[in-house]
């Protein structure tokens, strides 16, 4: 077990930036963590349609989702589906982003706290990234769990992950920080 925990961190340490020209809508993802919401998990009295319960951006957040959003648009310059968790902050991170309107999309909800739900909602999302096929690159903003869970890397708060579906393994092709 160590072994694996230690091949991970360094897998995630050391993994090649994105290359923005290969990116191909029809087999890749780009998953993002939230912008810097300061804290882990969320308080107990968390409420999913009440901000106010919730972990949210910090001054610097806000200004690393913006920086999110400017990024990905200079780099690549398809069509894209912005998709969010439900969770204030990743819903924030991504209106920041200045990308268009963001849909919910509850598959990439956090199970921070519940995680007899991670296998259940996990085979739900690889499901449907199997099934996409839409001529948009999905971009999601999401949490820290489910990007681990897809990958098996750790994310920052504000990372890229872009991840190509092969052959129904989600595979981690590159990862850059903002």
């Amino acid at each position: 077990m160590k072994l694996i925990l230690l091949l991970s961190f360094l897998f995630s340490h050391f993994c090649f930036a994105i290359e923005w020209k290969n990116i191909d809508p029809k087999k890749d993802i780009l998953i993002i963590r939230h912008a810097l919401a300061p804290g882990t998990g969320d308080p107990d009295n968390f409420k999913l349609n009440d901000c106010s319960t919730q972990r949210n951006l910090n001054l610097e957040g806000k200004k690393q989702a913006r920086k999110l959003g400017k990024h990905i648009k200079s780099n690549y310059a398809g069509k894209t589906l912005l998709l969010t968790s439900q969770w204030c902050r990743c819903r924030e991170t991504a209106n920041l982003m200045d990308m268009g309107t963001a849909q919910d999309f509850p598959k990439i909800n956090s199970f921070f706290r519940q995680w007899e739900k991670e296998k259940t909602q996990m085979r739900s999302f690889k499901q449907w990234l199997k099934n996409y096929d839409g001529n948009k690159l999905p971009v999601m903003i999401t949490h820290q769990v489910v990007m681990t869970a897809l990958t098996g890397a750790f994310p920052n708060s504000g990372e890229i992950f872009w991840v190509r579906n092969e052959k129904g393994s989600f595979v981690l092709k590159g990862r850059e920080r903002i």
